[in-house]
């Protein structure tokens, strides 16, 4: 049982990395701020990656995402991978415009959290943008999962993408498109997550779109979101092409929770969302937006489903929305698995603020027991 060093409170739900409880990191934030830092720098070094977004005033600047890291010459981002070569930002490779990425093909319909509103997955988007009236069996979703990311969240589920920017997972966009077959109706970006590699992930879908003219073939996005409006509008414009969804993980609402659990604050996702709404309203037979967020037990609280629920009813209350039950792991490995009371709860208080799709996803780790 971990205790908070801001209130001395000892209970299941304070995470022994973090130290704080949620109450104090909301209520004083600032005292609390060089020891949250200090918990995602030795988190960081546990990897060798850079502990802090390098902001040197001779630097080159990366426009990429919000980090907005200023790099001298043969230094690297905080993302780890983009770096300062002879005056160029560029993931640096013997393979020129490879990135580190894996690529899989899944089975439709398959365990996507937005699957519920996709046209791969569901009668969405039939005929214009799906083979089915319904789930697309006997078809394929390449995944094309990236080796990196901006974030450092304390409860990565595919944590192993920090020892995978190595030689042997270099691609080419070429080489990732070779891989799309006649079976292959939906080509997903994740990882980790593409915004660190973008560029990559922009020519993998501009060339799979031409490869592929004439039939269906969707471009879609799971991202945390952050990267900077002029990328947004770019794979927003070709997911909505192509009948294509972005999916966005909505860690917390409270900039303070973000922080804590992600290292870095929230301000660039909720605008870019904002804009996606935008869009999204503008073809409504196929949900271009999706939105998911983990129920981590004792930071993202009901309340904070509530916040994040409203934020986006208030623009698009038919925006999807996942909630998906945490497991414990990676850095908040000892915390309990969320409650059925908990996920509950969270469905309750995301209907309460006017979100009319819901789903619940991750239930294999949902404990029927309620919190000690």
């Amino acid at each position: 049982m971990s205790s908070c060093i801001g209130c001395n409170a000892q209970g299941s739900l304070i995470s022994d990395t973090l130290g704080l409880c949620r109450d104090c990191i909301e209520s004083d934030f600032e005292t609390h701020h060089a020891h949250l830092e200090s918990v995602h720098r030795r988190v960081r070094a546990d990897f060798g990656m850079p502990l802090m977004s390098p902001r040197e005033p001779d630097g080159l600047a990366c426009d990429v995402c919000a980090r907005s890291c200023s790099m001298l010459p043969g230094q690297k981002g905080y993302c780890s991978v983009r770096g300062n070569a002879d005056g160029d930002i560029v993931v640096p490779s013997e393979t020129p415009g490879a990135a580190f990425v894996e690529v899989r093909l899944e089975p439709l319909p398959n365990s996507c959290a937005a699957a519920f509103a996709c046209p791969g997955c569901s009668a969405a988007g039939y005929p214009k943008y799906s083979r089915s009236r319904g789930a697309e069996s006997g078809f394929n979703c390449l995944a094309v999962s990236y080796n990196s990311c901006n974030f450092n969240c304390l409860f990565c589920e595919h944590w192993e993408f920090r020892e995978k920017a190595a030689p042997e997972y270099l691609m080419t966009p070429e080489q990732v498109v070779q891989q799309i077959d006649d079976s292959v109706t939906c080509l997903r970006f994740t990882g980790g997550d593409s915004i660190p590699q973008i560029e990559h992930a922009l020519q993998v879908a501009e060339l799979a779109a031409r490869e592929t003219r004439g039939r269906i073939l969707r471009l879609c996005w799971e991202t945390n979101g952050s990267l900077r409006h002029s990328y947004i509008q770019r794979i927003a414009r070709l997911a909505f092409e192509s009948g294509g969804l972005i999916k966005i993980e909505l860690k917390a609402f409270s900039p303070k929770i973000h922080y804590a659990l992600c290292g870095i604050s929230n301000r660039q996702v909720l605008n870019n969302f904002r804009a996606l709404q935008k869009v999204a309203a503008q073809r409504p037979e196929a949900p271009l937006l999706a939105a998911s967020t983990v129920l981590v037990p004792g930071y993202v609280t009901p309340t904070e489903v509530w916040r994040i629920s409203q934020f986006m009813a208030s623009r698009g209350p038919a925006t999807p929305y996942a909630l998906l039950a945490f497991f414990p792991h990676f850095h908040l490995n000892d915390l309990p698995c969320t409650s059925r009371e908990h996920a509950a709860s969270a469905l309750d208080s995301a209907r309460d603020a006017g979100l009319k799709r819901l789903r619940l996803g991750n239930t294999f780790y949902i404990e029927e027991q309620a919190y000690l």
